[in-house]
This record gives C-alpha cells, structure tokens and sequence, in this order.
C-alpha cells in the first residue's frame, strides 16, 4: 500500500500544473531541498498577504456617501417642554400638602430623580411616605401636579401660521419627568421642502406664586438619537435654538462579517443600558416609557429601591451593549437674548405677553446644514474571493482547476490507488 501511495504521489506531481512540485520528485537531493524552501517560503508569503487582505477588509468594508436629506425620516424631531425640578417640587408641595421642613428637601430630591442620581435615603424616605397617605405611584403624582399643556404652552406657531397647541403636545412620561410632547409626525409635512421649517412656542413657565426664574426645560429627540439632556429656560428671555444632525444608516444586512453593531427595530444602546440595570435590580425604573414591542417588563421599583438603579457600577462591564446601526448625532446651539420693549413690536407672537412669567421659544430646523450618511458595502464574497485566489495563483500557482486537480487526486486517484494495493491477485490455475 505505502508503495501504491507512493507511486500516486510521485505520478501526481509529475503532471501537476502547481509551480514547482514536480521537481519534488527529482533524482537529485539539492533540487527537492531547494524546491521544497521555495514552495514553503511561497506559501508563507501567501499567507501574510491574505492576512493582510483580511485585515483591511474587517477595518474598511464600506464606502461613506453622503445621501439627499430631504426626504429622511430624521427631519422633524419630537420637541418636549418640561416643568423643570425645582417648579415640580413646589407643584408637588402645593398638592401634597407637605410642611415647610420636607419642602426645603423636595428640589434636590426632584433633581436627583429627574436627571438619573443616587437620592439620599432619608430624602427618599419622605417621598415614599407622602406618596403612601395619598395612595399614588411617583408617575401619578407627576401627572397630577404637572398643568395641562394648554396652560403652559399658551401659543404655537409652525411655519409662520398660528395652530392650536393642543393638537401638537400632549402630556408623556420621560426620563425628565411628565413632559409636553410634539411629536415630529404631528408637525406638518409637504413633499417638497425647500427652506429650514421653524416652530415658535410662547411658554408660560411660571405663576405669580413661583419665584424661580428658572422653571422650564426643554430637549429635542430624533429618531435613533442616544443622549440628550434638557436646556433650562429663563422667564423673560427670548431663546433662538437651531437644530441639525449628523446621521450615520448602517445597512447592516449587506455585512459579510459579523456586526458591531445592533440593527434591531426601535433598539439603542440606552435602553439596552436600562434594561441590563433593571435586570440586575429586578425591577423598572418609575420614570421608564415602554415600547409596544416591550412584552416583558420588571414591575416598577419601589421608592426605597431606587437607588439599585442609579448606583451600578462599571455599567460598561456588566452591560455589553453595542451601538445601534442607525444612530445620530444632533447638534443644538443655543441664543437668548432678553425681552425689552414688547409692546413696540408688531408681531403677534409677543401679543399681550407678561415677560415675567413668560418665555419665547424659537426652533429653526436646519435640514440645509444637516447631513445623512450611508454606508454602502463595497466588498462581496466574490470579490474577497478573487482577491485570495490571485494570492494564491501568484505564489503558489493555485488556481481554479488546480483546486479541481486537487479535489479529484485525493477523492477519486489516491482512494483507488490504496484500494488496488490490497487486492490480492490469485494465481492463474492450470
């Protein structure tokens, strides 16, 4: 058999088309030395040269092309205005009765909880009691003591013409507290937009009660947006806020590799965060909205265990969370200026306005300074392919029908020749 294999070998590399190996077979030992350094530093640096096209392949997979922003879905952010703590903490002292010693307590508890912090536990301690003699949750006492949006927000412009603003915003549970809520598809959309939409609010964010000038917040949110955080408003000021975005749409089913990233619908690497914290604690943050995809979902933590969730450490370690394959990045720059001399003006926005309890909000949505990117995939499989095998061709002498040659000598020639070498060949009787 050894004999058989042999000759198969030896008849193999002697009508091979791969560089060199028939020389493996000559009668003179310098040139089967000589040849065998040969094919093996070839096969070495074919080797490198496919790790080298692998490398840049995993790093550089795809082309950035700037696409058309006018028909994208990241145009028109929501847009929420929100009691600021200090105002809810007076709001909730107004209806929960609380003495004037727990009062001194409630703004930094109500800044603490609104804005993610740990919460001292004897602070916690009087909100837990309060909300247990007025049998309610926290999110029922925040839409309790938070005013109707109508009173809050008393006008609303959108592009240049007066709407009721309680057809924009309604009242919604955030991460911020009970906030006002536009949504982008409640703001009017034509097909063709070509100028930069603005939306005026005329906010009444205090009452003659209230002394705090600041007693607003608002923040913006775009489809795929991670972090924000909310923009404090002062009564009497004017704010001029322009918005653009920089949004980046992996097309994550076009990857020939596997993903670093997460094209899940409605998933962000925020929530996945707060969903690996509340599967720690075993229950759900009280200020946590929920998605119709969401099926199950631990029952709110008690006041007492709040802390479980805001003091996770190393939440990086424990919560391995990729970013999403469609994220952006938005950009909000901020102007005020005071309002002086209102009753000089002829628009009818500042009609009637008292600048003491009163803020002008001014959203420009820039879409001319805005820009969307996609990443298209320029490598396929077949292109990967023939870049190996010009490797291999080029060094080894390894192409197409070499493979093939390869194939059919150890499925069809070697198995016969070791078949044929144990068969046992009887005399011829006479």
């Amino acid at each position: 058999m050894r004999s058989s294999v042999k000759r198969a070998l030896r008849q193999f590399a002697r009508t091979t088309t791969l560089h060199g190996f028939k020389y493996l077979c000559s009668l003179f030992c310098l040139d089967r030395v000589g040849w065998v350094a040969c094919c093996c530093a070839s096969a070495c640096c074919a080797g490198m040269l496919c790790g080298v096209l692998w490398a840049r392949f995993l790093q550089v997979p795809a082309l950035l092309v700037l696409a058309n922003t006018r028909h994208d879905a990241h145009q028109l952010p929501h847009v929420s205005v929100c009691p600021s703590p200090g105002r809810a903490a007076q709001l909730f002292a107004k209806h929960m009765s609380v003495s004037a010693q727990e009062a001194l307590r409630l703004p930094s508890l109500f800044h603490n909880l609104m804005h993610g912090k740990p919460v001292p536990s004897d602070h916690l301690g009087v909100l837990k009691r309060l909300l247990k003699a007025h049998d309610m949750t926290f999110p029922e006492a925040l839409f309790n003591i938070t005013p109707p949006c109508v009173d809050m927000i008393r006008k609303c412009r959108w592009r240049d013409t007066m709407v009721p603003c309680g057809q924009l915003f309604q009242k919604e549970l955030t991460s911020w507290g009970v906030c006002c809520m536009a949504k982008g598809e409640k703001f009017s959309k034509s097909d063709e937009v070509v100028y930069d939409p603005k939306l005026d609010l005329v906010l009444e964010c205090a009452d003659s009660e209230f002394t705090i000038p600041n007693s607003c917040e608002f923040y913006t949110k775009y489809h795929g947006e991670e972090w924000m955080s909310p923009v404090t408003l002062t009564t009497g000021y004017r704010f001029l806020v322009q918005l653009r975005y920089t949004a980046i749409q992996d097309a994550n089913a076009d990857k020939l590799v596997e993903s670093k990233c997460e094209s899940r619908v409605g998933y962000s690497r925020r929530r996945c965060m707060i969903e690996c914290k509340e599967l720690k604690c075993g229950c759900s943050d009280p200020l946590r909205t929920f998605q119709p995809y969401e099926t199950t979902v631990p029952p709110p933590c008690p006041i007492s265990k709040l802390n479980c969730l805001r003091n996770v450490k190393n939440i990086d370690d424990i919560c391995p969370c990729r970013e999403s394959c469609r994220r952006i990045q938005a950009i909000t720059s901020v102007e005020s200026a005071p309002m002086n001399e209102m009753q000089h003006t002829f628009d009818s926005i500042y009609a009637g306005l008292n600048t003491r309890v009163t803020t002008v909000v001014a959203f420009h949505m820039m879409h001319s300074d805005s820009k969307t990117f996609d990443l298209m995939y320029n490598e396929t499989w077949w292109s990967l392919l023939s870049s190996l095998g010009g490797v291999f061709n080029m060094f080894l002498g390894v192409g197409l029908f070499s493979a093939l040659e390869l194939l059919f000598f150890f499925i069809i020639k070697l198995p016969a020749a070791i078949r044929q070498s144990t068969e046992i060949n009887l005399p011829t009787a006479r």
